[in-house]
């Protein structure tokens, strides 16, 4: 194990390093003058240049990758064209919502998914097994911002239980911030445990029909400590492997749902940021979501190797 994890760091700098490399480039095919968008159209030239010259823009491109490069290592993500603050405030200030609001999505859907795709998979063909799927063939195809608006229709304006209201952290007032999570969660939520559910299932059948499950079977096992110990087990890393991709997707994915609840998260400050121009924002937002994305698939192959240890670390 510990061989595999010096050569997945080692991988991970390397993955870090292009990932940055193409946000620097990408940014910078983005349209329009960031000086413009920042000070706008009664901008006179030597504003213009004082911003270009702030970001390096007046520089060569090789320069300017290097500076950006140098700036990392710095512990720097420069300072925000909009706000004038670090980006890093900026995302210190955003970064808890979002990875509050994807925590909880995602633990709430592996609550409710592993159970309902076990369910599934132990009365495949049935009623249950039609209920279940079908009701997560729902949860796949309807899109986030109709379920979202749907759940404050029903939920804020016909049945006013969790009626809307500015955001407030959990410190500030922690009954109404959790009452104002419970819908954006549940939005999230949806469709990610209608991936678990299939996933579980599809694992669980596999697994169920497999010859060390007869035998457990065959020699008297109670069916309860067949499927948990070891069918269930044994079905985990697909599930694993889903629920990181799921996680990982939700941290730079959440626009929507933030835009309907009012939610202060990184995707509203990283469209904020490709609106205005502000090349700072963009870059600091995108480059933290990549390596967290980097560090979950790090953590889901360590899980692969803790759930089931015959995996060899060379794979």
């Amino acid at each position: 194990m510990g061989t595999f994890l010096i050569r997945r760091l080692g991988l991970l700098l390397v993955q870090l390093f292009i990932a940055g490399s193409l946000i620097f480039v990408v940014v910078r095919l983005i349209p329009g003058d960031p000086a413009r968008a920042a000070l706008g159209d009664t901008a006179t030239k030597e504003q213009v240049a004082e911003i270009h010259a702030k970001l390096g823009l007046d520089q060569p491109l090789l320069v300017q990758f290097g500076q950006f490069w140098a700036d990392l290592f710095r512990g720097s993500l420069g300072e925000s064209l909009i706000s004038g603050r670090p980006v890093l405030t900026d995302i210190g200030l955003r970064f808890g919502n979002t990875l509050e609001l994807v925590l909880l999505s995602v633990l709430l859907a592996v609550v409710i998914g592993i159970p309902l795709g076990v369910a599934a998979a132990r009365r495949a063909d049935r009623a249950h097994d039609y209920v279940i799927t079908s009701t997560a063939v729902v949860g796949l195809s309807l899109p986030v911002f109709v379920l979202g608006t749907l759940l404050v229709l029903l939920f804020s304006v016909t049945i006013p239980v969790l009626p809307p209201t500015r955001f407030v952290t959990f410190t500030e007032d922690p009954l109404t911030h959790l009452r104002l999570i419970v819908l954006p969660v549940v939005t999230l939520a949806a469709s990610t445990t209608a991936v678990v559910v299939r996933m579980t299932r599809s694992a669980m059948l596999e697994v169920l029909s497999s010859d060390f499950v007869r035998t457990a079977r065959g020699k008297g096992i109670g069916e309860r400590r067949v499927v948990v110990a070891h069918a269930l087990r044994n079905s985990m890393n697909p599930v694993t492997s889903v629920v990181g991709l799921e996680l990982a997707t939700l941290l730079g994915g959440t626009v929507i749902v933030e835009t309907i609840f009012g939610w202060p998260g990184l995707s509203s400050l990283l469209m904020s940021g490709v609106e205005s121009r502000d090349y700072p924002v963009i870059q600091g937002v995108v480059l933290v979501i990549a390596a967290l994305t980097i560090l979950i698939n790090l953590a889901v192959d360590v899980a692969y190797r803790l759930i089931d240890p015959r995996i060899g670390v060379s794979t």
